[in-house]
């Protein structure tokens, strides 16, 4: 059964509405059922930092080709690295697009916020921008003026293979953003980012586990540092006139502790207290 974009429930595969939450799933269902070339297509053709993840992927090839570097041995062994290393994290991070999207979002809920994809994708730059930089600075540099030479062409291997492996993974995280962005304005939104229904969703499933008429009324609630909440929820489902000697009756009230997605529920019962009537 597919699963639901915006709580991560299953729905059936004949109705888009997720039984969970109630979110429309008509424009995710049409999303995941696309072939693999068409999603590549939308990916990378739909974006200028997808066009540019693209084209560096030859880089390596071309540096050789164009920029006349001497064709030591670091380099010679840093072009096929720095291919494969490429290919590798242009894989991996176009099969994370989705765990991006999701973390991306969560940073508007979670207690100190992660660095943006953006933010991560000029740190790749920059440190591929200054590699760049001391490569060739070593070289131009004269043979006699490096100092260990087998250490330094062991560097240079890997600053050569590092600065296309950044530029890559920039313009990959970059593509990854624009992406996110254009899914958001097609699906509903996840649930972490709408916190009075993710409360009405957990306490629903909440009275379900407790079984036995159970209705639990919200009290008072708070996020965690991962996005998720906690509740604390007094029991409706006791009678709300008291008969006579009753008015010292205790309410029972439950500690409820989920993820973001409103999933993997931790449910106790709270210290009693005494609620009067």
């Amino acid at each position: 059964m597919p699963t639901c974009i915006a709580c991560k429930s299953e729905y059936a595969t004949n109705n888009p509405r997720c039984p969970r939450c109630q979110a429309d799933n008509a424009n995710w269902d049409r999303e995941r059922t696309r072939s693999g070339i068409s999603r590549a297509g939308q990916f990378f053709l739909r974006s200028v930092w997808g066009i540019l993840a693209l084209t560096s992927l030859p880089l390596p090839i071309l540096a050789i080709l164009f920029l006349d570097f001497q064709p030591v041995a670091s380099v010679r062994i840093g072009v096929p690295l720095a291919i494969i290393l490429c290919f590798v994290i242009f894989l991996f991070t176009y099969h994370l697009r989705f765990s991006a999207r999701e973390s991306e979002l969560l940073r508007q809920v979670r207690t100190g916020q992660p660095p943006s994809l953006a933010l991560l994708a000029l740190l790749a730059f920059s440190s591929a921008l200054v590699m760049a930089l001391a490569l060739a600075f070593t070289l131009e540099a004269d043979e006699k003026d490096l100092p260990t030479q087998g250490l330094i062409r062991v560097m240079m291997t890997l600053a050569f293979s590092i600065v296309f492996v950044n530029v890559t993974l920039s313009a990959m995280l970059m593509a990854i953003r624009d992406f996110a962005r254009r899914l958001n304005e097609l699906v509903p939104q996840p649930i972490f980012l709408q916190e009075d229904h993710l409360v009405k969703v957990v306490l629903a499933s909440a009275s379900k586990n407790l079984g036995k008429g159970t209705n639990l009324e919200l009290v008072e609630m708070s996020r965690t540092e991962r996005g998720g909440v906690k509740i604390l929820a007094k029991d409706c489902s006791q009678p709300t006139q008291p008969s006579l000697g009753e008015a010292n009756k205790v309410v029972d009230k439950w500690e409820i502790e989920t993820d973001h997605w409103g999933l993997n529920l931790s449910i106790k019962l709270a210290k009693p207290k005494e609620d009067k009537w």
